[in-house]
């Protein structure tokens, strides 16, 4: 198993939480789901794959994890600004339909949007992926479609044993389950939507799950990272991967067992097979 660590920057970013409607409420963080559906989308281009189930699932068997984590901006600050403000979005995607909507009340829609005092870290661990790196940097939107964004990978490295007892100062990344009382209770925990199916199904009520985001509150609009020592007796009842950073000069901590999660049951079958190498220089 390898680990790619890369930073995200961007003016904000939006991603909607599931069934919000008149008022587009966004999650505070980008979501698991939303930031593998990105990699993925970025993997075919990149490899020249098609979209198709069989696709979505050859890498699926070979994505162990994907996740983020937040750090200050500089080394000798522990707070994290994460303010979320709001705006009224109209606009036309065509010069035809704006000049059809002339005089008649336009189609206005509040949308949550989030700015970040901090640095966005994604996380993702694979196994047999070729291009990799290629495709994370070459992601340039997540959630919303009016959230541009720029990725810059910071290294890939191997991946630690599976740990029962970590350093404390390992910093942690998102955890998802399908139920909130399995995530810890120190921290922001958020509801986002699993991956729903490709064949144009659309997304299910149950098709939810819960997001544990690594920030702790220290006052409106002020976090601060949550640490392994803030929840140590958490991850060692679960176990966690640890992936050492020598660009960043510290450790992060991955919950992976419940990554399964993010997927609608209906989207795929999440298996252990691997793929063949193929044409493209990935799975195949």
């Amino acid at each position: 198993m390898k680990a790619l660590l890369f930073e995200i920057n961007f003016p904000f970013f939006s991603v909607k939480v599931p069934y919000a409607y008149q008022m587009r409420v966004s999650n505070i963080l980008v979501p698991p789901s939303t930031l593998f559906s990105a990699i993925y989308r970025s993997y075919v281009e990149v490899c020249g794959w098609d979209y198709s189930l069989e696709t979505l699932q050859l890498f699926t068997e070979n994505i162990q994890y994907v996740g983020v984590a937040v750090l200050p901006r500089e080394k000798n600050r522990e707070e994290i600004g994460i303010k979320v403000s709001s705006l009224l979005l109209r606009h036309f995607r065509t010069a035809e339909q704006q000049k059809r909507a002339e005089g008649k009340e336009g189609d206005a829609m509040l949308r949550e949007i989030v700015f970040l005092d901090g640095r966005l870290i994604g996380l993702v661990l694979y196994d047999e992926l070729k291009n990799m790196t290629e495709a994370v940097e070459a992601i340039t939107w997540l959630g919303n479609t009016e959230s541009l964004v720029s990725t810059r990978v910071l290294e890939e490295l191997p991946v630690e044993s599976r740990e029962t007892s970590i350093e404390g100062e390992a910093v942690m990344t998102q955890i998802v389950a399908d139920d909130r009382s399995k995530l810890p209770q120190f921290g922001v925990v958020e509801i986002a939507g699993k991956i729903a199916p490709p064949r144009g199904e659309g997304r299910k009520p149950q098709d939810v799950c819960y997001v544990w985001h690594p920030v702790a509150s220290l006052e409106p609009d002020v976090f601060r990272p949550i640490r392994v020592r803030d929840i140590r007796s958490y991850v060692e009842s679960h176990g966690a991967v640890l992936v050492k950073s020598t660009v960043l000069e510290c450790s992060f901590a991955a919950i992976v067992d419940e990554f399964n999660v993010i997927f609608s049951s209906s989207s795929h079958s999440r298996g252990r097979k691997k793929g063949k190498r193929g044409k493209h220089g990935g799975v195949n």
